[in-house]
């Protein structure tokens, strides 16, 4: 495998609509896809209408097999039921969600691309109710192709 790319992803409390991309170019320049981090408004509903945000989506795009898949990262406690669904999405592949700590590290893959991303520090609100919105979260996001 070749890396062909690495990211910083930083989210931080307040920035509406946070959607992180970075595009993935072989060495060549030849566009392969992208990758990033970013709200799912669509399963943490008080994302869309607050600061509170509880799950951040860190996702892969394949141009070549027109493929995404995503990983789920939640706050301690939050409540994966609306995730059930996520998978089914039709346009994308989505894993079991993780809760997010720091040091942890998952992996995307693709026909033919790899993400590797571990998170570097993560930080959380406190004294909200129920499960602690994200108060800032870094990630590395190191992109690998197969030969």
């Amino acid at each position: 495998r070749k890396q062909v790319g690495e990211f910083e992803a930083s989210y931080a409390f307040g920035i509406q609509s946070y959607d992180e991309s970075f595009t993935i170019n072989a060495t060549d320049g030849e566009l392969l896809g992208a990758c990033g981090v970013g709200i799912n408004e669509s399963v943490d509903r008080d994302a869309a209408n607050s600061d509170q945000v509880r799950l951040l989506d860190i996702w892969l795009y394949d141009r070549s097999s027109v493929q995404s898949v995503s990983q789920p990262l939640v706050s301690p406690g939050f409540s994966a039921g609306g995730l059930i669904d996520l998978g089914d999405d039709g346009d994308t592949d989505s894993a079991a969600p993780l809760e997010v700590t720091p040091g942890l590290t998952c992996t995307l893959r693709s026909d033919s691309i790899l993400l590797e991303c571990r998170i570097e520090s993560v930080t959380f609100l406190e004294d909200e109710p129920g499960p602690p919105p994200i108060r800032s979260m870094q990630a590395k996001l190191s992109v690998f192709v197969s030969p």
